[in-house]
């Protein structure tokens, strides 16, 4: 009779132990990804440029910042500007991060759902931007 308790109580441990690991991966984006996405602006020519998002300034390059995700949005234009010199333009592309929907998928795919509806499984594509701004010519 003990040994039956033994592994009753054995396999029960199991079970709570794979249930942990099936919540806590629940929504791997969601769960690993966190609210923010990373933009990275690297030092270009001329040094030192001002950064906006969406027409807002978030700093001076070279830049290294998390950005809420909903403000770092599929679409949102990152604009580069120094005086003297022609402004440029940066659409930003989201995509569907490829580890975040592997991960989904090990964990039984339930989870796809929870990622996908807050937006988590989306990552920018394009968040590391190098500029080099052209020199107006006023003759």
């Amino acid at each position: 009779m003990d040994k039956i308790k033994d592994v009753l109580v054995k396999k029960t441990i199991q079970f709570f132990v794979l249930l942990s690991i099936v919540i806590v991966s629940a929504g791997c984006a969601t769960v690993f990804g966190g609210s923010k996405n990373k933009l990275v602006v690297e030092n270009g020519s001329p040094p030192n440029a001002e950064v906006y998002l969406d027409g807002n300034k978030i700093g001076a390059a070279p830049i290294n910042v998390k950005i809420d995700k909903y403000l770092l949005q599929h679409g949102s234009i990152i604009k580069i500007k120094a005086d003297g010199y022609t402004p440029d333009s940066i659409v930003i592309v989201r995509k569907v991060h490829p580890y975040y929907t592997l991960a989904n998928v090990f964990t039984g795919g339930i989870w796809m759902l929870v990622d996908v509806a807050t937006g988590n499984i989306y990552r920018p594509e394009n968040g590391k931007i190098t500029y080099d701004l052209k020199e107006n010519n006023h003759k």
